[in-house]
């Protein structure tokens, strides 16, 4: 009868150090990579912002429609397509459910979460904040328009802050179903 117990054990034991072993790959095969994917977004989004904020404060031209800062919008959209794109797939594979809250959270930040019939725009945060910085530009007045696209700058920058921290909490808490208490 001990026998038999010590056998289950060591068999629950194997399953066990299976199971963690699955997780770790897990782990390290498709959220770590996701993780590094979406820093490397996070990162160009606000390396972008602190130049048209720059720009903005600093530039020669008028604060009006013509101004460079839409071209300069238009080139790191184009040129950071790839990087949100790779996250964009995330939410197409089925087999990642368990990082269900993470691509959530993930999908929220590229402010999609709640436009699932739109079609996914390859830059939706960068579209948002040119269509209201032209609206800054043609409403505000002569004097304010500098503080008002600064404003709206700081606004756009303090909301990828804030869900770049749900993301990396979401990370927090698969993490530690997947690989226990660090």
């Amino acid at each position: 009868m001990l026998e038999l117990l010590l056998k289950l054990l060591d068999r629950w034991i194997d399953i066990k150090k299976s199971s963690q072993d699955v997780d770790r790959a897990f782990f390290a095969d498709f959220v770590a990579p996701a993780i590094a994917d979406f820093e490397a977004v996070h990162k160009d989004y606000l390396d972008s912002f602190r130049r048209y904020r720059d720009e903005i404060q600093n530039g020669k031209y008028d604060l009006d429609s013509f101004n460079p800062v839409f071209s300069m919008i238009n080139q790191d959209s184009r040129s950071s397509r790839d990087l949100r794109l790779k996250l964009f797939e995330l939410e197409k594979e089925h087999s990642l459910t368990a990082m269900g809250g993470l691509i959530r959270s993930i999908m929220e930040y590229l402010q999609l979460a709640f436009s699932e019939t739109l079609e996914i725009s390859p830059n939706v945060g960068r579209a948002l904040f040119t269509q209201r910085l032209e609206t800054v530009f043609e409403r505000s007045s002569p004097r304010d328009r500098k503080k008002d696209a600064l404003a709206l700058i700081d606004d756009t920058v303090d909301g990828f802050q804030d869900r770049c921290q749900r993301v990396l909490h979401q990370q927090a808490l698969l993490k530690k179903k997947l690989l226990g208490p660090t």
